[in-house]
């Protein structure tokens, strides 16, 4: 009897990790097709944002080129002076004058692993599996109300992040990761809002960042240009004076 009810508990528990595991890709099948679909996705080669960026009371202009594959460059003015972040896919660069100096700089690997991640615009669960991270279901939960599934990203570098995917539209409306700030870890959420589409892809135009349940940061994408022509050459560290 005995064996019996353990047979049925094992066999029980194997179809609820078979259940889980399918309504995972479910999920991330409804949100990649409500984000507008892989062939749309795909088919944003390269894409220019400009907006604004409010930290610490502050507001300042930023412009985004990316370009597959995973190439990107954040250029921002602030008090007057130009900062620039940039990948070419190989070496991860930047130009900080408050840092003292303004001349490029290959970056720290803890601010590199940040716009490495950035490149990739196709996001955590676009071919994931071949990225390396592997993705569960665990669990809904509610945001402000409405229903929202929720999808735990491991990512090949052991990074984790927990997705709120919105049970009705399937669009990401939050993410929350472990992140570092001035060496200490801490857990941020970023909250996407104002969902507007870009050649047939869905993009928000509104990030929001909270560490600690406050908020810390905003972006505000104003205008997006997708697949225009972008020379290789920006994304590349230039050689020092």
């Amino acid at each position: 009897m005995k064996k019996a009810v353990l047979l049925f508990s094992l066999i029980l528990g194997l179809s609820a990790i078979g259940l889980r595991a399918q309504t995972a890709e479910d999920i991330i099948a409804k949100s990649i097709n409500a984000t507008g679909g892989i062939e749309k996705i795909k088919g944003l080669n390269s894409i220019k944002m400009t907006g604004n960026y409010v930290m610490m009371g502050m507001e300042f202009p930023f412009t985004v080129f990316s370009k597959r594959p995973l190439m990107t460059r954040i250029e921002s003015t602030i008090q007057g002076m130009s900062m620039i972040q940039a990948y070419d896919g190989t070496t991860a660069w930047g130009v900080n004058p408050f840092m003292g100096s303004k001349e490029p700089e290959v970056m720290p690997e803890d601010q590199a692993k940040d716009i490495i991640e950035r490149a990739d615009y196709d996001g955590d669960f676009v071919d994931y599996k071949a990225k390396g991270h592997t993705i569960e279901f665990v669990g809904k939960d509610e945001m402000e109300g409405s229903p929202v599934f929720k999808l735990k990203v491991t990512k090949k570098s052991g990074d984790v992040s927990v997705y709120f995917i919105d049970a009705e539209n399937y669009l990401q409306i939050k993410v929350v990761s472990k992140t570092k700030i001035q060496g200490t870890e801490t857990e941020a959420e970023m909250v996407f809002g104002n969902y507007k589409p870009v050649a047939g892809v869905q993009i928000p135009h509104s990030i929001e960042t909270r560490v600690g349940g406050k908020t810390v940061s905003q972006v505000v994408i104003e205008k997006a240009e997708p697949n225009i022509a972008i020379e290789n050459s920006i994304f590349v560290m230039p050689k020092k004076k």
